[in-house]
């Protein structure tokens, strides 16, 4: 019985290592525009997918690829998809912020979880290092999470903590943040919205937007938040016709904000009798995040 386990087990383990064998090769010998493609997007493609991916014919990688953005994609109504704009875009600002011993900002460990999270909603550097690390220091905050890279060797080489780590894949998994599983949903905006009749028979839409997840400037006692809000109709019997975008200033005294919840915005509209289906856009002006959604309903 012993005898037949073992053998079992080798037969396991060869078939095994013969996969990942035939995987490796099939990714070393990659047409260089799917390698790109499969470097770009490491921190968010799961092994399945990998898989998958280098086991389909190059004559239909280009419709894999595809179909990965799309199942990823938040609002697949329309051309736009937010998800595969914030990643790249987050590429783009890694490799400007975070240049690290002549590698590309992305690939550093700072790149990787500013992609993964976003921007913090706290960034604190310590030169002379942060609590009982006596080395430069960075500690960025997540609400409460506080994650921690260290340049233990004073080179520019920041390097996550094991417990920076675990709160890494605490927030992934709180689904809250970009990842291979999620929609892009903003740590920053994040709304609601309603459809309401006015006393004069008039539609108007009311956005409803939570203090706590908006971004602001803090000027003296003052705090100060510049958004846009963008709308397009995409069904109806206004489909296209009407568009609307406009910026707004929000402005509030900083002692004050623990006591307020919501900030409200009345837009009014021309819609008539009939279904609709609209896009609304959220987009801070001070670093350009944006939150999207597309809602329903029916005018009688």
């Amino acid at each position: 019985m012993k005898i037949k386990h073992i053998f079992f087990f080798f037969i396991i383990s060869f078939f095994l290592i013969n996969c990942n064998t035939q995987l490796k090769r099939a990714e070393k010998e990659l047409p260089p525009k799917y390698k790109k493609f499969l470097s770009e997007v490491r921190y968010i493609i799961t092994q399945k997918e990998k898989k998958a991916f280098l086991s389909t014919p190059n004559t239909e990688k280009d419709k894999f690829i595809n179909n990965f953005w799309k199942r990823r994609d938040p609002v697949p109504e329309t051309e736009e998809n937010e998800y595969k704009e914030e990643y790249y875009k987050r590429i783009k600002e890694a490799n400007k912020m975070f240049t690290e011993e002549g590698r590309q900002g992305w690939l550093t460990d700072r790149g990787r979880v500013y992609i993964l999270l976003g921007p913090p909603s706290e960034r604190h550097v310590y030169p002379t290092g942060y609590s009982f690390y006596d080395s430069p220091s960075e500690v960025w905050y997540y609400n409460f999470f506080p994650v921690v890279f260290v340049d233990e060797y004073r080179i520019g080489n920041y390097k996550l903590t094991p417990l920076g780590a675990q709160y890494v894949v605490e927030l992934l998994d709180s689904s809250r943040y970009l990842n291979q599983h999620q929609k892009i949903q903003s740590p920053y905006f994040s709304f609601t919205s309603k459809i309401l009749k006015s006393k004069q028979g008039k539609y108007y839409l009311r956005l409803i937007l939570p203090y706590k997840k908006m971004l602001f400037e803090k000027k003296e006692d003052t705090l100060k938040a510049n958004i846009v809000v963008k709308i397009l109709t995409l069904e109806g019997p206004e489909k296209r016709k009407w568009t609307f975008s406009k910026d707004y200033l929000i402005l509030l005294n900083k002692d004050k904000i623990n006591t307020l919840i919501n900030h409200k915005i009345d837009i009014e509209t021309p819609f008539k009798k009939g279904s609709y289906k609209i896009k609304i856009s959220v987009i801070s002006k001070k670093d350009k995040i944006k939150s999207s959604r597309v809602i329903y309903f029916k005018i009688k």
